[in-house]
C-alpha cells in the first residue's frame, strides 16, 4: 500500500500528464485548430508553467507531509507556533 507522501506525489504526477495530453491533442488541431494556433505560440510558456506548477505541487505535499511527522513526534499540548518553528528548523537544516 502506497504511504500518504506517495499518493499525494501520484495525484500530482497523474494532473501533469493530464496537462500534457491535452496540450498534445490542442497541439495536434483535435481540439480545435483556433486553440491550437495560440498554443503554438505559448508553447514554451505552457511548459515551463507545467514544470513549475508539478514542482510547486510535490514540494507541498512533501511539507505537508514533513509537518505532520514532525506534528505526531511532539508531545501532547504543543502550540501551534512550536510545532511551525520545528518544522522550519528542521527544513533550513536538512
Amino acid at each position: 500500500m502506497l504511504n500518504e507522501l506517495a499518493k499525494a506525489y501520484l495525484g500530482s504526477i497523474v494532473r501533469w500528464l493530464l496537462t500534457l495530453v491535452s496540450a498534445y491533442l490542442v497541439s495536434k488541431g483535435i481540439v480545435g485548430e483556433n486553440v491550437a494556433s495560440q498554443f503554438n505560440d505559448a508553447a514554451a510558456l505552457g511548459v515551463a508553467g507545467v514544470l513549475i506548477s508539478l514542482l510547486w505541487g510535490l514540494w507541498n505535499k512533501y511539507r505537508a507531509n514533513f509537518k505532520i511527522d514532525r506534528a505526531l513526534a511532539l508531545p501532547a499540548g504543543t502550540s501551534r507556533t512550536d510545532l511551525e518553528r520545528k518544522v522550519d528548523d528542521n527544513l533550513t537544516n536538512s
